[in-house]
């Protein structure tokens, strides 16, 4: 695949120069999964890691409704539980201690949203997006 050939930060890489070179005043990368690419994009200004999670059987019953990925909305809690296991997924997990910020996403929608537009008015950005 394209990690394999150009390297396992090709994303992150490419995702980084587009933000430097467009210097937004305000943007959210989502899905980063690795330390290095804190470390990559922690070189832009203002940049903060925000470490959102939930617990497993949270996001199990999560991954049944929302049914993504192919077989996603049939995988038994064993089966997503040893996802959970996977190399990238453990890293994920030391990004906790780096994060400024570490939300617990066990509330609602709506109240996950409330949470977060509170948090991103405490560094002076307004939400542009609003739950439908």
């Amino acid at each position: 695949g394209l990690r394999e050939y150009f390297g396992e930060d090709v994303l992150a890489t490419t995702l980084h120069a587009d933000v430097r070179d467009d210097a937004p005043t305000f943007g959210i990368i989502d899905g980063i999964r690795m330390s290095s690419e804190v470390k990559l994009f922690s070189t832009l200004p203002g940049f903060q890691l925000w470490y959102i999670d939930a617990p497993v059987e949270v996001r199990y019953q999560r991954s049944l409704q929302r049914g993504e990925k192919v077989g996603e909305s049939s995988m038994t809690f064993e089966q997503f539980d040893a996802e959970e296991e996977a190399a990238t997924e453990q890293q994920i997990r030391t990004l906790r201690s780096k994060a400024v910020q570490v939300i617990d996403n066990v509330q609602s929608r709506d109240e996950f949203t409330a949470r977060i537009d509170a948090l991103l008015a405490t560094v002076n950005i307004q939400p542009i997006l609003t739950s439908v």
